[in-house]
């Protein structure tokens, strides 16, 4: 009897327990959901030190085409063709360090040395998708001015606006107290 119930606790907390738990799943910290459309870019940052290990997994949502590329030093260029096609010369810049293209890409890296290392989000074709963003490791987003991604006339216009905005608030308060 007493064979049974120990045979019978076992197999209850079997049931209970999740198998990805036994198996080590990644414990993600860091999520983002994000759209892109055809040839568009996304940047994220992170530091890590030496021995440190980061795992980046992309799902899609609809039917895009992503890939994932990391860099141990700041990309100055995105790497898109005019056609929105990906250039070949990404592969053979000195920064690149791993990539990952497919359905569901991802990137498991083991840093070499202390330092940033800068990850390149491409929606390549299949047209406009949502993607989520898993991490092990907190990113930062990273604009790079002046080239398809970055935002540059909406935070032109926001600063103007805002520049705008004060300058009015302080003519009415100069008013109000001369009066």
């Amino acid at each position: 009897m007493k064979y049974k119930k120990i045979t019978f606790l076992i197999l209850l907390s079997s049931f209970l327990l999740p198998m990805y738990n036994v198996y080590g799943q990644p414990n993600f910290i860091y999520n983002d959901i994000h759209e892109l459309d055809d040839g568009e870019t996304l940047f994220y940052l992170v530091d890590l030190n030496i021995t440190e290990n980061i795992q980046v997994v992309l799902n899609r949502l609809n039917y895009g085409n992503y890939s994932i590329f990391l860099f141990d030093s700041r990309p100055i260029n995105t790497y898109i063709k005019s056609d929105n096609q990906l250039d070949s010369r990404i592969y053979s810049i000195d920064s690149y360090i791993n990539h990952s293209i497919g359905i569901n890409p991802y990137i498991n890296h083991t840093a070499t040395e202390t330092k940033i290392y800068y990850i390149q989000i491409i929606l390549l074709n299949n047209g406009s998708d949502t993607f989520i963003l898993e991490s092990t490791k907190q990113l930062s987003r990273y604009y790079i001015p002046l080239i398809p991604g970055f935002p540059l006339e909406t935070t032109i216009g926001f600063t103007l606006i805002a520049l705008i905005f004060v300058s009015l608030i302080y003519k009415k308060k100069n008013k109000k107290i001369k009066i």
